[in-house]
């Protein structure tokens, strides 16, 4: 186990990070550390969910080199204080949070779509750290608008906020599009857990529900709303406004993968296709509901 042994001194003179105001973390605190680093301090420090985030930053540490993947914002070490673990330090990611850039008009659309695609082709290598290596349970699980960052000196996205991802049998945390109260609960390819209030997690994460995720981050910027919480029919409504902008046959029956049993696809290649469509669907579910 690596870790950093900090004063209550040291900790206290911290500078806190100034994050979006678009981004709300409910679970710790982050300070700068030493120029170049993170430090993510955790509110709870006791519990099964503490537990199991230990755990979890621990997989991610030993596994770094096995992982290889520079994208993914890795931990570096556990923090403590007095011998308690407060936290851990990560990279410290210049740029701009994704949901700012989703929502910022100074990022075309070309921009935007091949942000979106590179998050796919993350997607992509860590199906082949599955397939390759002893970690075959590694999904990125709480997959989000804001667990992106836009790496200001690469041009290139990085993906934050690692400690919720699912890898080496620890216990799947929540998901902000993974929940019972929307339409998953219709489709027996997304797996509910009965032992999820021990870390939040409502459904099995797997490729289906990265995908799942990644799917709606994708309309989501396509309509300007948040297609998670459309009803079936609302969502079928938009896949109808898609067809109509001229999007493929093709590519709305892939969308629509997402609300059947047939198992989900990564989308990536085929973003190009939404280059042209006007994000209307707003006033166009009005008249169809």
């Amino acid at each position: 186990m690596m870790v950093k042994s900090i004063s209550n001194e040291k900790l206290d003179k911290l500078e806190k990070l100034d994050l979006s105001k678009r981004v709300f973390n409910t679970e710790a605190v982050m300070y700068s550390f030493d120029k170049d680093k993170v430090l993510k301090r955790f509110y709870n420090n006791e519990g099964t969910v503490f537990s199991n985030k230990l755990f979890t930053i621990n997989e991610l540490i030993d596994k770094k080199d096995v992982i290889g993947i520079r994208e993914l914002v890795m931990p570096d070490r556990l923090v403590t204080v007095d011998k308690m673990v407060i936290g851990y330090l990560m990279p410290y990611v210049k740029g701009i949070n994704f949901r700012d850039v989703i929502e910022d008009d100074y990022f075309s659309v070309s921009d935007k779509l091949n942000y979106l695609k590179q998050i796919g082709i993350i997607l992509e290598r860590m199906k082949n750290v599955r397939n390759t290596t002893n970690i075959n349970d590694f999904y990125l699980n709480d997959l989000h608008e804001s667990n992106f960052m836009l790496n200001s000196d690469t041009n290139s996205i990085n993906v934050v906020d690692m400690d919720s991802c699912k890898i080496n049998g620890n216990l799947p945390f929540v998901s902000k599009y993974l929940s019972t109260v929307g339409n998953l609960v219709y489709f027996s390819k997304y797996e509910q857990i009965n032992q999820g209030f021990l870390a939040g997690g409502c459904f099995k994460p797997s490729e289906n529900t990265d995908l799942f995720c990644y799917t709606i981050m994708i309309l989501n910027y396509i309509f300007g709303i948040d297609v998670n919480r459309l009803s079936i029919h609302e969502f079928y409504a938009c896949m109808e406004y898609l067809y109509k902008q001229g999007i493929s046959d093709d590519l709305v029956s892939k969308l629509c993968y997402i609300y059947t049993e047939v198992d989900n696809i990564n989308l990536y290649e085929y973003l190009e296709e939404f280059k042209y469509v006007v994000p209307k669907c707003r006033s166009y579910l009005k008249g169809n509901k």
